[in-house]
């Protein structure tokens, strides 16, 4: 138990190196600036009033798009694509400087391997989905639908089996969760890079797990001090001013940043997480460790 909590104090800690790291820094300043440029463009292509609404409301948000017209649907598709993209290759550049920094020696990651990189996550997706590593386990939705069609009256139970197959699933998908990392890292296909994920992780999803969660809870914890503090700032502002763009422009400022910064926070301790399960994996590990882990 101690393990758990030093390693994830380290992890902890870590998250917020970025901060020390000249590069990782000027990509959270790109980051920042991707979003902004996100809220203003979608706004001006909305419409300012469409817009606030969607913000104060997301569920209008299919609504809207249903209002305006075909171009400006597309423009608005291509747009929030090509964000998208940026954002995913500007992350992918901080996990590279988080990973180099404790040590795994990783090449620069291209733009042309995004494409793969993409395609390596909806694999893991589909591979946990339909547990391509273990198709005995497809029995348990196999029968919860034989179930539901046989006996209708027992649908308590076929739910319960469908539970479990979910559990199942997040299972699988913690197993297939480094492929990605090692894809970056190591420039394999696909079949190698989940290969690599699903052996690294063997035996060690609890360890994994139990990290994952000790630190997501206290980076959690932080974002919600942060958000009581701001929120209550906004609320002041928006009581004493009648003016819509005075809190509106600052509190998308604030959610642009705040939202990069613990993005950028998440990406760092999940580069010492992956380190982590290298480091457990020994002279099994499909990449190597430049120094031994400090824990």
């Amino acid at each position: 138990m101690a393990g758990v909590f030093s390693d994830s104090w380290e992890m902890f800690k870590f998250s917020f190196k970025w901060l020390q790291d000249k590069d990782s820094f000027r990509l959270f300043i790109a980051t920042v600036l991707l979003s902004i440029s996100q809220i203003f463009i979608l706004a001006f292509i909305l419409g300012w009033g469409a817009y606030s609404e969607i913000q104060a409301n997301p569920q209008k948000f299919m609504e809207i798009l249903g209002s305006i017209g075909l171009w400006d649907l597309i423009l608005v598709s291509i747009f929030a694509i090509g964000i998208s993209i940026l954002q995913m290759w500007v992350g992918i550049e901080a996990f590279v400087n988080a990973i180099n920094k404790i040590g795994i020696k990783s090449p620069r990651f291209s733009a042309s391997r995004i494409w793969n990189y993409i395609l390596i996550a909806l694999a893991s997706i589909i591979a946990s989905i339909f547990s391509l590593y273990d198709l005995k386990l497809l029995v348990i939705p196999l029968v919860s639908l034989l179930i539901l069609l046989l006996f209708p009256s027992f649908m308590g139970i076929s739910l319960i089996f469908m539970i479990a197959y979910m559990f199942v699933v997040f299972y699988n998908y913690l197993r297939l969760s480094l492929a990605t990392d090692i894809y970056v890292v190591k420039k394999g296909g696909i079949r190698q890079s989940l290969d690599q994920s699903f052996s690294s992780t063997k035996g060690r999803i609890l360890k994994l797990l139990s990290r994952l969660v000790v630190t997501g809870i206290l980076l959690l914890i932080l974002i919600g001090l942060s958000g009581v503090i701001f929120g209550a700032a906004f609320a002041i502002i928006g009581i004493f001013s009648q003016n819509f763009f005075n809190t509106f422009f600052p509190f998308q400022f604030y959610n642009a940043i705040s939202t990069s910064f613990f993005s950028f926070c998440q990406i760092y301790y999940l580069g010492y997480l992956f380190y982590l399960v290298l480091s457990w994996s020994g002279k099994s590990s499909p990449i190597k460790l430049v120094r031994k882990n400090k824990n």
